[in-house]
């Protein structure tokens, strides 16, 4: 379910199970077929490409991206130099 952000105040949610992880990655790219969690990724220092069935863009420094459960996604790292939050939790609807 999406829901526009100005609905928000419609429904009863609740947010569980966050995790912040502070990640400075070797990989030069990462295919996830089916994510597990919710989630967002700051990137701090850097830049990488989001790649999605809907195209791509380009991550640079104060970029955030949703990561939404069961998205199928590439992330491919551009510098060396790539520093990024990951923020994972759960989201529950009423």
């Amino acid at each position: 379910m999406i829901i526009d952000f100005n609905d928000l105040k419609n429904y009863d949610f609740q947010i569980s199970n966050v995790n912040v992880i502070h990640q400075k990655p070797k990989y030069r790219r990462l295919v996830v077929n089916c994510r597990p969690t919710n989630g967002f990724l700051l990137i701090v220092k850097g830049s990488c490409r989001y790649i999605f069935d809907g195209g791509e863009f380009s991550l640079e420094p104060d970029s955030v991206v949703y990561l939404p459960t069961g998205s199928r996604h590439v992330l491919e790292i551009d510098s060396d130099d790539i520093e990024f939050f990951r923020v994972d939790f759960q989201l529950y609807i009423d």
